[in-house]
């Protein structure tokens, strides 16, 4: 699993929650500074043909389950 250098607590396969949002997902891949998350809800708005991920600032990011 590799982690983000600036956020070394957060890496690919780790569960998170978007700050004062509503949206759980879990980090797929990196998108340079970004963290590319497979939505929880993806099959509620995404297209067949669509991955289904969204795209977030690790600043935004905590992971599921922490009191951060």
């Amino acid at each position: 699993m590799t982690a983000y250098p600036m956020q070394p607590n957060l890496k690919i396969g780790d569960r998170v929650k978007v700050t004062e949002q509503d949206i759980t997902g879990e980090i797929v891949r990196w998108d340079g500074a970004k963290a590319v998350v497979l939505d929880d809800d993806f099959h509620n708005w995404a297209e067949e043909w669509e991955e289904g991920t969204l795209i977030f600032r690790v600043e935004l990011l905590e992971k599921e389950g922490s009191d951060a």
